[in-house]
């Protein structure tokens, strides 16, 4: 029997046999062409072959997307039992803006019943795939868990050329269930405009919110400690406080040596689409550029009002001073004072 579908944007047609007896044994051919504007061009061609005792499945696309899928079920009036293989070679250029000659290769194996699936996925990108992730995966149904495990070396973006931003080696695990979930993290990043780094995270979580443990990186010459939690449901809050130790921002611009040790604190949410939030300079001491430095303050923030409370920074004898409120209405006093600009920029002299 044939059977053929045209749409404006896809064109359908099968052709073969489903006997509606025993095993209800099938031969398929399909044939799938691709054509919409908003949409990758591309041929799928396959075959559908088997009974309810075994059905493999084969489909072959070519086109934008170049892609090759091979799936089995068996023991179908029983209990399933499943395996597939997918392999991508070639993505639409909006998804994948390298050319052809920098690579892909995405591979994918999975099996599974109604109790439990497993599953593993290797992505590699850039030109002689010099960027590879990872990720081994096993969910169990009833009751829901999963266990997730990722390495990754080299990934950057774009795909080739210059990374913006890169994680050259790192590693993931989680594990739990939607209700209580855990996970920790560590990868080594560097990027355009970003220092070298060397960041790891302990986290757990619900659907509703995630709380950072801890979150430490290795950076400039010094540290960075993260602690805090988000939660998006039933509105987006946070709260968390940020610690830095002998922060030397001349490693990433050799014009502004420096050892800075600062504490922060912030919480807030989103209201009625309105930020509502506060931060807290708790603490901000050390040299830069052989200046003593120093500083105190907090923020408010409610809509479009701006309240600021103490802020008092300064760089040897250069400092500011705020306090009052910015918004709908004004109410600011500050004094700022620069003896000497030296004291803020660099090659600069006098008042």
């Amino acid at each position: 029997q044939t059977l053929q579908l045209t749409m404006p944007e896809l064109r359908f047609s099968s052709n073969g046999e489903l006997l509606p007896t025993g095993n209800y044994p099938i031969d398929i051919s399909t044939s799938i062409d691709v054509v919409g504007d908003d949409l990758p061009a591309m041929q799928v061609k396959g075959k559908i072959a088997g009974d309810l005792a075994a059905l493999d499945i084969t489909q072959q696309a070519d086109g934008d997307l170049i892609a090759v899928l091979k799936a089995r079920a068996s023991d179908i009036k029983e209990e399933i039992n499943w395996k597939a293989e997918l392999g991508i070679t070639g993505l639409p250029r909006d998804m994948l803006p390298v050319g052809a000659q920098y690579g892909l290769a995405f591979d994918m194996t999975a099996s599974g019943d109604t109790r439990q699936a497993t599953a593993g996925i290797l992505i590699k990108t850039g030109e002689r795939y010099g960027s590879d992730l990872t990720l081994n995966g096993d969910v169990q149904f009833d009751p829901l868990q999963f266990k997730l495990q990722g390495v990754w070396k080299k990934l950057q973006w774009p795909l080739a050329g210059l990374p913006m931003v890169a994680a050259l080696d790192g590693k993931l695990e989680a594990s739990g269930n939607q209700d209580d979930y855990q996970l920790t993290l560590s990868t080594d990043t560097i990027g355009q405009n970003m220092p070298m780094g060397k960041w790891s995270v302990v986290a757990r979580g619900n659907s509703n919110q995630m709380t950072v443990e801890t979150m430490h990186g290795d950076l400039l010459d010094g540290s960075v400690d993260i602690q805090g939690e988000v939660s998006w449901l039933p509105e987006l809050a946070w709260k968390a406080g940020f610690n830095a130790k002998t922060i030397n921002p001349g490693v990433f611009n050799p014009e502004w040596p420096g050892d800075i040790n600062f504490a922060t604190s912030t919480e807030g949410k989103i209201v009625n689409e309105q930020l509502q939030a506060q931060i807290q300079l708790e603490q901000l001491d050390g040299n830069l550029r052989e200046r003593k430095l120093s500083g105190a303050g907090a923020v408010q923030i409610a809509g479009k009002q701006v309240q600021i409370e103490g802020l008092n920074i300064s760089s040897g004898q250069a400092s500011i001073k705020m306090d009052g409120g910015v918004g709908d209405t004004m109410n600011l006093n500050w004094q700022l004072q620069i003896p000497d600009l030296a004291d803020l920029l660099v090659d600069a002299s006098g008042g």
